[in-house]
């Protein structure tokens, strides 16, 4: 009997691209994209989607990122879905598969969640990137390109479209993190948003309405390195780092994650949080 392939995911809960912090994220997963490959210059796949591919004001980041992979010694190629900048076309389709076969890694831009899986529902793709990731592919992303693996996540997506009074919105994503996420989870109250609750808050507002709640909440400039469900949380700033939220009796709970934890067992993740 053959070997189960290992599934590796390394997600950032967000921040300036620019930050060092950041910087230091691209290199890592340069080289896990490397160790991947076998390949000196490995292939990184970049989707842009919920960047709104370049077309949006707000979200100037799509050929920074590019060559910050590219400075540490790798190719990169993009998948162009949805609106896309005159002069560009949309990726084929049929092409889609293919690339991600190809590339040693994918990375997801930030930005517009739901517009992101707006238009992979709208191609049928959540099937094909369900199966890239169980086929061994590196998966990565910060912020969007995070919450948007999960089972639902907490989004901002509503700020892109109405930014002078915007809600929080919960979204179904790709479902290969079974829990419930937030990025951006130290954030403090963003201009424009109603009510004006902190992020965090309200994702425990909203993990209390659920009937059987399991959450998981990622500060900014913080990754997650989950091989086979089990993470590591990786931090460059103390007082930052990721966080457990579950529901016990009437009350929700939340417990810093300062072990390798299963995210893929939520018997032993509620337990986890119990033993506070």
């Amino acid at each position: 009997m053959s070997k189960p392939q290992e599934t590796l995911l390394y997600g950032i809960g967000g921040g300036n691209p620019r930050d060092q912090r950041m910087l230091d994220h691209y290199a890592t997963i340069a080289e896990l994209a490397r160790k991947a490959g076998g390949l000196d210059t490995p292939r990184i796949l970049l989707l842009p989607t919920a960047h709104r591919n370049g077309t949006h004001r707000r979200l100037p980041f799509r050929r920074y990122i590019a060559s910050c992979f590219e400075k540490r010694g790798c190719r990169t190629c993009e998948i162009l879905i949805g609106d896309v900048p005159a002069k560009e076309r949309e990726t084929p389709f049929g092409d889609i598969e293919q690339l991600l076969e190809d590339a040693d890694a994918l990375f997801v831009l930030g930005g517009d969640t739901r517009y992101l899986l707006n238009v992979l529902t709208e191609h049928q793709l959540f099937p094909v990137f369900r199966r890239s990731f169980a086929s061994g592919h590196l998966f990565s992303g910060s912020s969007a390109g995070l919450i948007w693996l999960a089972e639902q996540s907490m989004s901002d997506s509503d700020s892109y479209s109405t930014p002078e009074q915007w809600r929080f919105v919960t979204l179904k994503g790709l479902g290969v993190l079974p829990l419930t996420l937030n990025a951006h989870d130290d954030q403090g109250v963003c201009d424009g948003v109603l009510p004006r609750i902190s992020r965090r808050v309200q994702f425990q507002e909203r993990l209390l309405a659920l009937d059987d709640p399991l959450g998981l909440a990622v500060d900014e400039f913080v990754a997650l390195e989950v091989r086979n469900g089990r993470c590591h949380v990786r931090s460059h700033r103390a007082g930052t780092g990721a966080y457990l939220l579950a529901k016990i009796g009437d009350s929700l709970y939340r417990r810093r994650i300062d072990t390798v934890i299963d995210l893929l067992d939520k018997p032993s993740l509620r337990q986890y949080v119990r033993d506070r």
